[in-house]
């Protein structure tokens, strides 16, 4: 990992208790969650995927690891591995998770700063 990958990872705000509490209070919000981490990685493609799968895992954790395990067929203790800052996940089981979160992984074209296709 590089420095600047690291100085990224520890910009990261934790989560605390209340943080989490909040979210399960306001399923609703955690939606916002989701499009925010969409947003930072078009706008940072060069984040670092334990960034990204942090991101993904927090989520996770907030819309609860049993019943994503259940709704993805993987069992929790490998979601655990999969979103860990050293997993490695194929892009098979991505789009499982991706899927179970109700999600899709796409291709989708770059733009410029125009507005046209790169």
């Amino acid at each position: 990992m590089t420095k600047k990958e690291k100085e990224y990872l520890d910009s990261l705000p934790a989560f605390n208790e209340w943080q989490n509490e909040y979210y399960k209070q306001h399923p609703e919000e955690i939606e916002l969650l989701e499009q925010a981490m969409l947003e930072e990685l078009e706008e940072y493609p060069e984040m670092p995927v334990e960034a990204f799968l942090g991101q993904i895992r927090r989520i996770a954790e907030l819309r609860g690891i049993a019943r994503l395990a259940k709704a993805s067929g993987l069992n929790r203790e490998s979601l655990y591995k999969t979103l860990s800052p050293k997993g490695n996940p194929t892009l098979h089981t991505l789009n499982k998770i991706a899927a179970a979160m109700g999600c899709r992984l796409a291709f989708v074209p770059l733009k410029t700063a125009r507005g046209k296709q790169s």
